[in-house]
């Protein structure tokens, strides 16, 4: 079986968990509610990424490894949203990422990531319609790769069903994914985080 057939199976439970918490799609959801869930995404993406592009056998594997990187678009809208270089880099940390030690367990987070991309289409619009908001202010991140989704999408599950993992590998690669999708949950939907001090590079 494919693995992205094995993943999507795993996760479905933590996926639908995390998507009843976010609020993205709410009518209700104020201009600060959506600087808050991005600040909160900040705080995620930035410790998980910061391990991805440090994996050398990521980047040998992944030649579009670099365009994946999903942090400059957040910071992008966080700067246009008002918030200072300064104040960007006082945004706690979660602790609660999972590490990740070789290519499987990079793979297993990155599911989470990319496949987060795709639902972003569609709150991107929902953004434009509410807010006004688009690639160039305030929805960089949420539009993802445009009108480039969908393939870039299908490039990273090409590459990953294309790997040689062992059944260890393999289970590591899920049990990774799984615990992505509990770290977003318990950092986006629970008021009790827990957090390190915000690194000096972000």
């Amino acid at each position: 079986m494919p693995l992205t057939l094995d993943l999507k199976e795993a996760t479905r439970t933590h996926h639908l968990q995390l998507e009843a918490g976010l609020r993205l799609t709410d009518p209700h959801l104020s201009g600060e509610d959506y600087l808050q869930v991005l600040t909160r995404f900040w705080g995620l993406y930035t410790p998980i990424e910061q391990q991805v592009v440090d994996c050398p056998s990521w980047q040998a594997f992944m030649p579009d490894y670099l365009r994946r990187v999903k942090t400059p678009r957040l910071r992008q809208d966080l700067n246009a949203l008002g918030l200072s270089p300064s104040r960007i880099r006082e945004i706690p940390m979660s602790l609660s990422v999972p590490s990740l030690n070789g290519l499987a367990q990079v793979f297993g987070a990155m599911y989470v990531l990319e496949g987060a991309t795709l639902g972003g289409r569609i709150i991107s619009r929902q953004l434009q319609e509410r807010f006004g908001y688009d690639e160039t202010y305030g929805a960089a991140f949420f539009t993802g790769y445009g009108e480039d989704t969908g393939t870039m999408w299908q490039r990273f599950c090409e590459r990953l069903n294309a790997l040689d993992l062992t059944p260890e590998e393999r289970q590591q690669t899920i049990q990774t994914a799984c615990d992505t999708f509990m770290a977003f949950d318990e950092w986006i939907n629970h008021d009790t985080l827990q957090h390190a001090t915000p690194s000096p590079s972000a």
